[in-house]
């Protein structure tokens, strides 16, 4: 626990936190977290006591100030990234059966167990069902105990990968042994012995598709009809195997004979080869996370040492040096999607890593359209058409001020004196300075147009500071004098004619 922490001291503790390989979240409301904020993983923003920085720095706002609603979006998304990998995992376990089954089958110079269309309609209709009903799981109840996973953890992990072979494996034997027993009760049968190996394997799917509701936890344990969406999606996907075999209207399609008691009976222990496989392997699974917990190796994030040393140094050569002592100030930067205002954006930049208690604003002064313009357009479109303009005005600036991970708010307003519009947001914000990227003296531009730096620097309430903008153009620096002699030249011609 740390008190009276200072701005600068909090953003050295997220990137100490996150060189240690967490995952950092941070909270705040004012501005002086901003920079923390902009560091952290995950920035949380108050939403009703939070200021502007705050919330546009962040990464989630809290629209009601409850620390209950990050506990509540973390348990949402841990549920979202647990169904993920169920659907994942009960998909290809059973696309790595079938393709075992096949190849299996010809390795040992059998006939082909399933037919094309019968695998189509297995990965379409058996097992698209069940799968998207695995979506809509509740979560295991203790999914808030389990330790933090490791951002490099990829979503196939070692446990999941071990489950995908093994049910691989015994999807594919039990499917080809009654198969093969199915060949010898049909000797001269094939397409019965299909039809049999067929709903074996959509039988047994079906059947695994609710153990697949936990990667740890038992059927039995988080209830085997509390899913009600999981029942309807495996009753419909049985009713349509048993069309496929029993009305004769389908059997021409799918090559298949309608079957006898004594054929299911056959084939009724394999219907649970994969789904007991499956439960052994969450309790063999338990078990181990068990033992780590009474040997108190509870897996933990672990950063290589490599990584870990990269990431020290670049933390030592990002950080500023703090003296202490300076106080939070304000800037305004006028962006006109220029150069010039680019360049002022720089200037701030560079000095943010001498002074990092800075707070940024950037501005963009969208010009009122015409009255012609204003009668035959509505105003919903107006204020579309001037956000898109100033959204793009703004978005270099963005972006440079997110590669440096500076924070910053960024305004739009509507006015019809640029100049006029600067001082009056300064004034709102009440802004310690305003930093304006100008034309160069030499410029063309600067001599021939009422500049609005100018009339910035004559009426503004507090200080203005100049940064020179772009060079001087080619054709300005040459191409204007070469006309101007030119003309005088012509001018002469003529004068001496």
């Amino acid at each position: 626990m740390c008190c009276r922490v200072s701005p600068q001291h909090k953003t050295r503790i997220v990137e100490a936190l996150k060189a240690r390989g967490h995952v950092v979240a941070m909270t705040g409301d004012g501005v002086n977290d901003a920079p923390a904020l902009k560091r952290a993983n995950i920035g949380v923003a108050m939403g009703i006591t939070g200021t502007d920085v705050a919330k546009q720095t962040a990464d989630m706002v809290l629209t009601d100030d409850n620390f209950a609603s990050i506990v509540a979006a973390i348990e949402q998304g841990r549920i979202i990234y647990s169904n993920i990998r169920k659907f994942v995992y009960f998909l290809l376990a059973c696309n790595i059966g079938e393709i075992l089954i096949v190849f299996g089958a010809m390795l040992v110079g059998w006939p082909l167990p399933l037919r094309p269309v019968q695998l189509l309609w297995l990965n379409l209709v058996s097992d698209g069902a069940p799968a998207l009903a695995l979506g809509l799981e509740k979560g295991d109840p203790d999914i808030m105990k389990h330790p933090p996973r490791s951002p490099r953890e990829p979503v196939i992990n070692r446990d999941m990968a071990i489950g995908i072979g093994v049910v691989g494996i015994v999807d594919a034997l039990a499917i080809l042994t009654v198969f093969y027993l199915a060949m010898q009760r049909y000797p001269d049968q094939l397409v019965a012995a299909q039809t049999i190996a067929f709903v074996s394997l959509c039988t047994s799917e079906l059947i695994r598709a609710f153990t697949a509701r936990s990667e740890y936890h038992s059927v039995f344990s988080i209830g085997v009809f509390s899913n009600r969406w999981m029942v309807w999606a495996v009753g419909v996907s049985f009713l349509l195997v048993l069309m496929v075999v029993y009305v004769p209207f389908f059997r021409p399609f799918f090559d298949t004979v309608p079957l006898t008691a004594d054929d299911w009976l056959l084939m009724l222990p394999f219907f649970f080869a994969s789904p007991i496989a499956m439960e052994m392997l969450k309790v063999y699974f338990r078990r181990r996370v068990a033992t780590q917990k009474d040997t108190g190796q509870t897996p933990l994030m672990v950063t290589p040492v490599a990584n870990l040393a990269q990431q020290r140094e670049t933390f030592a050569s990002d950080s500023p040096r703090f003296t202490g002592g300076n106080a939070m100030s304000k800037v305004l930067i006028p962006i006109d999607g220029s150069e010039n205002s680019l360049q002022a954006v720089r200037h701030v930049v560079a000095r943010i890593f001498g002074n990092p208690l800075m707070e940024v604003h950037l501005l963009h002064v969208c010009t009122p359209f015409s009255m012609h313009v204003a009668q035959h357009s509505s105003r919903g479109s107006r204020e579309a058409s001037h956000r898109e303009m100033a959204e793009q005005a703004l978005q270099p600036a963005r972006d440079m001020l997110n590669q440096h991970r500076v924070p910053y708010a960024a305004h739009i307003e509507l006015g019809g004196d640029t100049a006029e519009a600067i001082d009056r947001v300064a004034q709102r914000l009440h802004v310690d300075e305003i930093v304006m990227g100008t034309s160069r003296r030499n410029s063309l531009t600067r001599l021939l147009v009422d500049s609005v730096t100018n009339h910035v620097l004559e009426i503004a309430h507090v200080p203005v500071e100049l940064i020179a903008g772009a060079e001087v153009s080619k054709f300005e620096k040459y191409g204007v004098p070469a006309a101007v002699g030119t003309v005088l030249a012509a001018l002469l011609v003529a004068a001496a004619d």
